[in-house]
């Protein structure tokens, strides 16, 4: 017994895994979206990191988004309060073989959040600045009045021209059913060639969900001009709605996107049939939207 106490403290002793925290942007003010990267470096063979989540706070700040890469993870923040907000140690399990190897834990994370009401110096912008002197006023000459007058002129006579080009080669520049066209094959290819993992795991089925959910809000964000990719399952419906999109529609679309989270963060593997026939809804999904673009007022 007391050789197997020793062999376990010689093993926790001798892994070299690391786990590296790095903040972006460097400053950061209230409402302005961080990314928090975790990575791990120096794994053995066959050894691969498992991110659990960070606690959220609401009052103090929200979980936006939170993207797995093969050893890292990268966590959006939104910050609503000012000074210096402490981010839980984040916790990674290391695995091999579906065996948990050993588990790396950062520090408490202090993040500096600065207010837009202050600048630099801690200074507030409403306070009274000092009454700038009189500056003493000189009158253009006539030659300069000329210049400016001549040049304001052909700046006119310039724009007449460019807008009479513009609307000559309107065509070429309103062809937004062909462009939107072209959007939506481009994501109806890319969600049937999108292959189911031939090895049904928990980090494969993170990836697979991953990219599904990423090909959906991309084809939103071009076709709908709207951020998708950096809003919530929640900001995206609402969105829906504000521009008459049919509650049936948003329904599904509603449903799916849920079914998409359990698979990227909450570690749910489903069923081999279910990829398949998540793929699926997300392409009827994207036609029915595709449908109803021209009936909708964006």
């Amino acid at each position: 017994m007391k050789n197997f106490i020793g062999i376990l403290i010689i093993t926790s002793f001798s892994y070299t895994a690391d786990l590296n925290i790095r903040i972006k942007p460097d400053t950061i003010y209230v409402g302005s979206l961080v990314t928090i990267n975790v990575s791990v470096t120096n794994m053995e063979s066959g050894e691969f990191p498992v991110f659990h989540d960070i606690a959220e706070q609401p009052n103090i700040y929200t979980i936006v988004e939170r993207l797995l890469h093969d050893h890292s993870s990268d966590y959006t923040l939104q910050f609503w309060e000012s000074g210096l907000i402490s981010i839980p140690s984040i916790l990674v399990e290391i695995k091999k073989y579906n065996q948990n190897v050993a588990k790396l834990e950062s520090d408490i994370i202090e993040i500096s959040i600065l207010s837009s009401m202050n600048d630099y110096s801690g200074t507030t912008r409403d306070a009274l600045r000092d009454i700038k002197p009189m500056q003493k006023v000189k009158l253009m000459s006539t030659y300069k009045v000329f210049l400016y007058t001549l040049l304001l002129i052909m700046g006119i006579l310039l724009a007449i021209i460019l807008w009479n080009i513009r609307k000559e080669n309107q065509v070429l520049y309103d062809h937004k059913g062909d462009y939107n066209k072209s959007i939506f094959q481009e994501t109806i290819c890319s969600l049937k060639s999108l292959q189911i993992p031939n090895n049904i795991n928990r980090l494969n089925t993170e990836k697979y969900y991953l990219e599904l959910s990423h090909i959906f809000r991309n084809f939103i964000k071009e076709e709908y001009f709207i951020r998708a990719t950096e809003m919530t399952s929640d900001e995206l419906e609402i969105y829906f709605q504000s521009i008459g999109i049919p509650h049936e529609i948003i329904q599904t679309c509603s449903q799916k996107n849920k079914i998409t989270d359990m698979g990227k963060y909450a570690g749910n593997i489903p069923r081999i049939d279910q990829f398949k026939k998540d793929r699926d809804d997300f392409i009827n999904i994207i036609k029915s939207l595709q449908k109803t673009a021209p009936h909708i007022s964006l």
